[in-house]
């Protein structure tokens, strides 16, 4: 039997530092130049998107880019790709509906990605 068998927990090596404060995430990593993204997320579960209005956010100071998914369909980017090929009970494929990276006429459920901004600071 191995060192470790079921029921018993290893002993963590990192814990003592994270539980410290003194851990150190990605976050915590700025470098020269360093931009910031943020993806502004729809409140709604399913709505219709009618017009984003970008231009107040684009001329704040710091933004440089605000990006929508018309932006993202006119770029050519297509749709986040579905990880696994499902199949139903009679084998048939599963339909998976398509999945643009940001929102482009509809929302499908609260939190769906709408823009993303990037700036010089969050």
């Amino acid at each position: 039997m191995g060192e470790f068998s079921i029921g018993q927990s290893p002993t963590r090596l990192e814990d003592g530092r994270l539980l410290t404060g003194q851990g150190r995430y990605l976050a915590d990593i700025n470098a020269d130049r360093q931009l910031w993204a943020v993806i502004l997320r729809s409140p709604h579960a399913h709505a219709e998107i009618l017009s984003i209005d970008t231009a107040a956010a684009a001329k704040a100071p710091g933004v440089h880019t605000v990006l929508t998914g018309a932006d993202y369909r006119a770029d050519g980017l297509g749709v986040v790709p579905c990880m696994g090929a499902y199949k139903q009970r009679d084998g048939s494929h599963m339909y998976v509906p398509d999945r643009p990276a940001l929102a482009v006429d509809r929302v499908m459920h609260i939190g769906y990605p709408v823009a993303l901004v990037v700036a010089d600071t969050e």
